[in-house]
């Protein structure tokens, strides 16, 4: 299946958008079902180990496209969708800020 050019940007920021909701309300219902931890390093091991990984995980979906097209010699194509993907993200921002701000 061909996917436009113009779609990939926005489909690569839905993606991003989807799994950070997913990661943030994973942590927050696992911050109310798992007991409490006595010692303070352990919690910030995980969190900083979660950290990484979820960054691994956003590097992928925002840069594994144009990182593609870069090394097959697209580089134009590649930095035009780094770009719109930039410009969805910060909409998506926007938008969520927005909702944030409007359900007050």
């Amino acid at each position: 299946m061909k996917i436009s050019q113009k779609l990939i940007p926005f489909l690569e920021v839905a993606g991003l958008t989807f799994y950070v909701s997913i990661f943030a309300i994973s942590v927050q219902t696992a911050g109310s079902i798992l007991p409490p931890i006595p010692e303070p390093i352990i919690p910030m091991i995980i969190f900083l180990l979660l950290f990484v990984f979820s960054a691994i995980i956003c590097s992928a979906l925002m840069l594994g496209y144009p990182i593609y097209l870069f090394f097959d010699n697209r580089k134009q194509e590649a930095v035009k969708i780094l770009i719109q993907s930039v410009i969805w993200l910060a909409i998506f921002f926007i938008i969520f800020v927005s909702l944030i701000i409007l359900t007050k």
